[in-house]
């Protein structure tokens, strides 16, 4: 759940953008009991955000797309992870960290 949304939503941002602006950077690292994940991708506009600061779905269809950072959160709520997001620059950048002793558990 977490890699697929997280990579779709990167898949999706940069179709929209000229072939040569395209990148998706994927880097995951497990370090003394923490795995962290972070995607980076280029991204064409600001996403729109909700007013509890929350990044809202671009597509016209809202009832049936949107819902892919909130599946990536309650994913990382089963497993007390957490998720960081940002928008700069022309740049999207999801982190994603899990720590060991929920890994393990689940």
């Amino acid at each position: 759940i977490i890699f697929g949304n997280l990579l779709e939503n990167a898949l999706e941002a940069c179709w929209k953008l000229p072939q040569e602006q395209r990148y998706i950077i994927l880097e995951a690292t497990y370090i003394k009991e923490m795995l962290q994940i972070c995607i980076k991708n280029s991204s064409p506009e600001n996403p729109k955000k909700d007013n509890s600061g929350k990044f809202l779905t671009t597509k016209e269809d809202t009832g049936w797309h949107g819902i892919g950072l909130a599946s990536v959160e309650q994913a990382l709520a089963d497993y007390d992870g957490e998720l960081f997001t940002q928008h700069e620059d022309g740049e999207f950048r999801a982190s994603v960290v899990l720590y060991g002793n929920s890994i393990g558990e689940k």
